[in-house]
């Protein structure tokens, strides 16, 4: 198991002995017998709900514009599963930190993993390179990267075959390695470092309109990533200070992707 520092306590409460293969840095059982990690499990509330609420409006305003004519209702429906996918990251995460066992870890990191892949799925529709959403037929990305690029953007099977063997394997690494976080750190910052590059040199008249959601999502997720590094890297220096911040983590964490899945 890593340990990101060493903390005052790690008594056993409710859920027995912890078989995740990370132990943030907040005190375990400290103020519950039934919360490992109080503050890391109650920091989830706000992407439950941010999900939820989505969800709910992404489904009802798809509905309603199609009813109207206004536009394919299969758009909203996408927004729909993305907001869905950060109610079940949260939902996971709640599980994972009240009880630190590695069955509820999965439950936590699997959906982030999926759930970035349908974003990347989607963005690739929603927020295409400049050539291709202008109609440039003729003006080709350039290089391997570029043209495997394009087939992507331009076949949605051989996309969807690409992101299910990505997480297929990332899966597979995980569960053949379970003492190792690495495979899902690294899976999943591949993921988000990617989603950040489209993002910026993609171009759609979409884009223009609400372009403030994808600025105030790349805050968002630098603060969290930068709460997420201190308290791994500076738990025991640090303390108490770090025992809150995977709190810190969640809660911008989860703005971040609510803002960017507006975007």
């Amino acid at each position: 198991m890593a340990y990101y520092g060493e903390r005052v306590d790690r008594s056993e409460g409710y859920w027995g002995p912890i078989t995740a293969n990370v132990d943030w840095c907040e005190p375990n059982y400290a103020h519950s017998y039934y919360l490992c990690e109080y503050w890391n499990t109650l920091s989830n509330i706000p992407m439950i709900v941010l999900g939820f609420w989505g969800m709910c409006y992404a489904f009802t305003i798809g509905a309603a514009a199609a009813r109207n004519g206004f536009t394919p209702k299969n758009a909203f429906y996408s927004f729909t599963i993305g907001f869905f996918f950060l109610f079940l990251v949260g939902i996971g995460s709640w599980m994972f930190h009240m009880t630190l066992l590695y069955k509820y870890q999965m439950l936590d990191e699997l959906p982030m993993i999926l759930g970035s892949l349908v974003f990347v799925y989607i963005i690739m529709d929603l927020h295409p390179p400049k050539e291709i959403s202008l109609g440039a037929e003729e003006k080709k990305p350039g290089g391997l990267i570029g043209i495997f690029d394009r087939f992507m953007i331009q076949n949605r099977t051989f996309r969807a075959v690409v992101l299910i063997l990505y997480g297929v394997t990332t899966s597979v690494l995980m569960a053949v390695d379970t003492n190792n976080p690495l495979p899902m750190n690294l899976s999943y910052l591949g993921l988000v470092l990617f989603l950040v590059w489209r993002s910026c040199t993609g171009d759609s008249y979409a884009q223009k309109i609400v372009r403030h959601y994808f600025a105030s999502a790349l805050v968002y997720q630098i603060a969290a990533g930068l709460c997420w590094l201190v308290e791994k890297y500076l738990c025991q220096p640090l303390f108490p200070i770090t025992a809150y911040l995977h709190a810190v983590w969640h809660v911008l964490a989860g703005t971040g992707v609510y803002q960017f899945i507006m975007w």
